[in-house]
């Protein structure tokens, strides 16, 4: 009987190569070959093996954030602002309109409406550089709207340059040759730089295309109060415009200043007070209520109440800073007339009665050197416009002449017309009824 021995204790042969030892062979000199050009190739091979290894670990860090991150909050529907802005714009509430347009535009960059009516407010508060930058604005949500720009002609019209305005209404007619908005826009840039023929043709040709367009009754209006001093032709057209709409409180304004010349100072100022129920920082009523307060009633604090908060609310209202210095130096008060008026021309105007009034403060304080700039520049700024105002140039020269010098050039040839002057600082006296507003 045998016993059997287990086989793992049974004596084993050995093989002179096994399998274990021909990988090692195989594989030894393999990973010293490929380390050792992994190292001299280090340059190389080393930028794309951290970038996979940065990669991975961003990866890693976004898929933290995600499951981390909350959620985000519903995006506002626009249209309950844009009905907001629009009630209060049919309403007359124009400051409140132009908060929620404001507020509103980011969201609808291509309606070309609401940013049209939001231009048309910032003119209407006499803010006319952020007009400027809203009308652009405008004119990028479609470039093909002929109201685009049109209202970029009434924003750069409201800056002083007419030129300009002329071209971009032309434009607005190019686009659409029947817009009769277009139309009284370019009227209303010929009548303030002076050309008043072409003025009256031009929104007379308005008013042929549409006869119940607002915005050519108010320019007609204005060139009959303003120029042809027909104040019933006027009344009329201003009438007749607040109307058709009467949530424009820039033609309340003018109707206010029509009842005035009708001898009933109290209807117009109360008219004016219910403008700014509305509209409290409405630059147009505000300057006119200061007008009222102390030409009409004699009153110099309520007027430099109404003043000051117009140029609080609208720190570029030239026209305000400038009826501000008329109050100062008709109540004696000279030095701060002197600071009114030089505001004035700080805050940006071509409006050379303003440059006049500046001059003339500091003559009476006997500062000709201070004077002296201010009056020339004037005169040029008259002297280069389509039509000189020759009145307007000769109280250049007279002043120029008060303190021993003549003006820089003479007088060029053109028409004698007015737009309208308000009051001219000689005296105090009141010439021409202040028609003009805060138009400069």
């Amino acid at each position: 009987m045998y016993l059997r021995t287990p086989k793992r204790y049974q004596k084993q042969r050995r093989h002179l190569l096994s399998l274990r030892w021909l990988w090692l062979w195989i594989l030894t000199p393999l990973v010293v070959i490929g380390g050792w050009q992994i190292y001299e190739n280090r340059d190389r091979l080393a930028p794309p093996v951290q970038q996979a290894l940065y990669d991975l670990a961003n990866n890693a860090r976004n898929s933290v954030a995600t499951i981390t991150a909350p959620t985000p909050l519903p995006t506002e529907d626009p249209l309950r602002r844009i009905q907001v802005a629009n009630a209060a714009w049919v309403q007359g509430s124009i400051d409140e309109a132009v908060r929620e347009y404001e507020a509103v535009l980011p969201a609808i960059p291509n309606d070309v409406q609401s940013h049209y009516r939001y231009t048309f407010g910032l003119i209407m508060q006499g803010k006319a550089q952020e007009a400027l930058e809203a009308a652009e604005k405008t004119i990028t949500a479609n470039p093909f709207s002929s109201d685009a720009w049109a209202v970029r002609a009434m924003a750069l019209n409201e800056s002083g340059r007419q030129g300009e305005a002329i071209a971009s209404a032309m434009q607005a007619l190019q686009l659409d040759p029947k817009n009769a908005r277009a139309t009284a826009v370019l009227a209303e840039a010929y009548f303030d730089s002076n050309q008043v023929e072409r003025a009256l043709t031009t929104v007379e040709n308005a008013l042929k295309d549409d006869p119940d367009s607002v915005e050519a009754l108010y320019v007609y209006g204005r060139i009959q109060a303003e120029s042809r001093f027909d104040f019933v032709e006027a009344a009329a057209a201003f009438e007749r415009a607040f109307s058709l709409a009467p949530n424009m409180p820039h033609i309340g304004v003018q109707l206010a200043y029509m009842q005035l010349q009708e001898q009933d100072a109290e209807a117009g100022f109360e008219t004016l007070q219910r403008i700014l129920e509305m509209n409290p920082q409405n630059a147009d009523a505000l300057y006119a209520a200061g007008y009222f307060a102390f030409s009409q009633f004699g009153d110099p604090n309520q007027a430099l109440d109404f003043l000051t908060r117009c140029v609080d609310n609208n720190p570029k209202s030239a026209s305000c800073y400038w009826y501000m210095g008329q109050v100062y130096f008709n109540t004696g008060q000279n030095e701060q007339a002197r600071d009114a008026f030089m505001k004035a021309i700080e805050a940006g105007t071509t409006n050379t009665r303003y440059y006049l009034s500046a001059g003339r403060i500091n003559i009476t304080l006997n500062n000709c050197t201070a004077a002296v700039p201010l009056l020339r520049e004037g005169y040029e700024l008259e002297s280069s416009r389509p039509s000189p105002n020759q009145d307007r140039l000769e109280e250049f020269n007279e002043a120029l002449a008060s303190c021993g010098i003549g003006a820089s050039a003479a007088p060029p040839a053109g028409t004698s017309g007015t737009t309208g002057d308000a009051l001219e600082i000689e005296g105090g006296e009141e010439t021409e009824g202040a028609l003009d507003g805060e138009g400069e």
